[in-house]
This record gives C-alpha cells, structure tokens and sequence, in this order.
C-alpha cells in the first residue's frame, strides 16, 4: 500500500515531487544548485535538517510552495522545525564568530601600524634632536 503524500518525510516528498516533475538528480542538481550527493542523502534520510535555503531551492527548482516539502505530521512538522530553528542559531553563530576573527584580525594589523609609527616618531623626534 503506497503511502499518502501528507505521510512522506522530506526526503521521500523531494523523490516524489522530482519524480512527478520527470527530474532525475542530476537534473535537479542543475535546477536547484544543489549537489547531487548532498541531493542523495536528503532523498534517503541520511541528512534530516535541510537549511531553509536548501528548502527555497527544491521549492523554486520544483516550482511549488517551500510548505509542500515540510512535512505535516506534527511530530515530523516540529522536528523539522526545531532543526531548522537551531541550524538558523548554529549559522548566525558562525557568522558571529567570522566577524569577530575578522574585526580581530584588523586589530591586530593596527596595532602592528601603531606600534609602527611610534618607532617612526621617536626616530623623527630623535633625528630633530641631533639637528
């Protein structure tokens, strides 16, 4: 007995939906910017928390609604969401956490530039002094 679409996961709503769309993988990896390997494994269920990009890509790929590939049991629907919430936190942390290595970085060079032009002054200044 086939399974009713509101009982697919997402993995099995991506195979349903490309299938339906006459898409194969590498058709799709082509449509959606996504590699096909990564395709595999969201089809599988091997990766359950797709990013909401991810989800925007298959949907406008698929030219459907991004809610079509949420699945809808409630179990599956919160799931799915404290996933997307957390992946959400995880990439503003890693971006964060990019700035603040970049901010750092540039402080350091300025501190090298300061530390730079005071050895320029004090030779100035002692060059003036030998005047």
């Amino acid at each position: 007995m086939s399974k009713d679409f509101t009982d697919l996961t997402f993995g099995e709503r991506i195979i349903a939906i490309r299938k339906s769309k006459g898409l194969t993988q590498k058709m799709l990896e082509e449509a959606a910017g996504i590699k096909r390997e990564y395709l595999s494994k969201l089809e599988s269920g091997h990766l359950l928390n797709p990013t909401l990009t991810t989800i925007n890509k298959l949907a406008s790929a698929f030219n459907v609604c991004p809610a079509l590939l949420i699945p809808t049991t409630k179990e599956q629907s919160i799931e799915l969401k404290k996933d997307l919430e957390r992946l959400s936190l995880d990439e503003q942390l890693a971006t964060a956490k990019a700035s603040i290595a970049a901010i750092t970085a540039t402080l350091r060079e300025l501190v090298v530039i300061a530390e730079s032009l005071n050895i320029l002054d004090a030779e100035i200044r002692e060059g003036r002094k030998n005047d």
